[in-house]
C-alpha cells in the first residue's frame, strides 16, 4: 500500500474516531435531556396536584372565614343583649337603693 493511501486511510480513521466520540457525547446529552424531560413532567404533575389541593384549601378557608364572621356577629349580638340586661338590672338596683334612702324603706 502506498504511503499516500496509508496517510489518507489514517486521516479517515481519525475522522471516524472523532465522529464516534462526538456521537457518544451527543447520545449522553440526549439521555440527559430525556431524564430532564421526565423530571419536568413529574414536577408539572406534582405542581398541578398541589395547586388542586391549594384551591380546595382556599375554599375551606373562605368557608371558615365566613363562619368566624358569622360567629363574631352572633356573639356580639348575644353579649350586647347581656350587657343591656345587666345595665337595666344594675340601674334598677341603684334606683331602688336611691329611692330607699330617700323614702326610708
Amino acid at each position: 500500500m502506498p504511503d499516500e493511501d496509508r496517510s489518507l486511510l489514517l486521516k479517515i480513521l481519525e475522522a471516524v474516531a472523532r465522529l464516534e466520540t462526538e456521537v457518544k457525547a451527543i447520545k449522553g446529552v440526549s439521555d440527559t435531556a430525556n431524564e430532564a424531560r421526565d423530571i419536568a413532567k413529574e414536577a408539572l404533575q406534582s405542581t398541578r396536584s398541589a395547586h388542586k389541593r391549594l384551591d380546595a384549601m382556599e375554599d375551606e378557608f373562605e368557608k371558615l372565614k365566613d363562619s368566624v364572621k358569622d360567629s363574631e356577629k352572633e356573639s356580639h349580638s348575644k353579649w350586647e343583649h347581656v350587657w343591656e340586661r345587666a345595665f337595666w338590672a344594675i340601674s334598677s338596683v341603684l334606683v331602688y337603693i336611691a329611692l330607699g334612702h330617700f323614702f326610708h324603706f
